[in-house]
C-alpha cells in the first residue's frame, strides 16, 4: 500500500533530473562566445541565463569573456645606471695578521664616484678543522662610515668562546657592497 501513497514522487524527480540535466547541458559562454545575464533592478542581484528571457523586473545584461585590447602603455625608463657589485672572500690562511687573534674582519669599498646602497656577508665559517665542529659566528655586517660617507662594508667573525685564533682552525667569509654611481 504503501507504493501507491507515494506514486506522485516519481514525476518530481522525473522532473527534477531534466531540470538539472539541462542547466547542465545549457551552455554559458553561448556559440558567439557571450554571457547573457539579468539584472534585478531592485537590489541589484545579478543572475546568469542561458536563452530565458529576464523578468519585468530586471534588465538584460550583455558582455564577452574577452575584453577589448586597451591602449598600449609608455615605454618606461632604461633603468639604473652605475651600479656594480663587488665582493671578496678572505680566510685566515690570507689575513693580513699571522695572528688574527679572536676575530677576523674583512671589509670592502666601492670604486671611486660610487656609494653603497647594500652589502652583506656570505659563506661565514670559523671550524675547528680537525674536529669539524662551527667555532665562530658572525659578529657584524654592515655599512662602515668612511670621512662621513658609508661607501665601505665590513663583516667580522668572532670565536664563540672568545680565545684567540689556534692552529687547526680556519675563518672564511665572503662580503658583497652593492653601490651606485653618485
Amino acid at each position: 500500500m504503501k507504493i501507491f501513497r507515494r506514486r506522485w514522487l516519481l514525476p518530481i524527480v522525473v522532473a527534477f533530473a531534466v531540470t538539472v540535466g539541462g542547466v547542465a547541458y545549457a551552455s554559458i559562454p553561448d556559440s558567439a562566445g557571450l554571457i547573457h545575464g539579468c539584472y534585478a533592478n531592485s537590489n541589484g542581484a545579478l543572475r546568469l541565463v542561458d536563452g530565458v528571457p529576464c523578468k519585468s523586473t530586471e534588465a538584460a545584461v550583455l558582455w564577452n569573456q574577452k575584453g577589448v585590447p586597451g591602449i598600449p602603455g609608455t615605454n618606461g625608463t632604461n633603468g639604473v645606471s652605475g651600479y656594480e657589485a663587488v665582493s671578496r672572500t678572505i680566510d685566515s690562511s690570507t689575513a693580513s695578521s699571522s695572528d688574527p687573534g679572536n676575530s677576523l674582519s674583512v671589509a670592502i669599498g666601492c670604486s671611486a664616484g660610487h656609494k653603497a646602497v647594500g652589502g652583506g656577508a656570505i659563506d661565514v665559517v670559523w671550524i675547528d678543522a680537525n674536529s669539524g665542529r662551527h667555532i665562530g659566528n658572525l659578529s657584524q655586517s654592515g655599512p662602515l662610515n668612511s670621512g662621513g660617507v658609508f661607501n665601505i662594508w665590513i663583516a667580522t667573525i668572532t670565536k664563540l668562546d672568545g680565545s684567540n685564533f689556534g692552529d687547526g682552525e680556519k675563518a672564511e667569509a665572503t662580503v658583497t657592497i652593492f653601490c651606485m654611481s653618485s
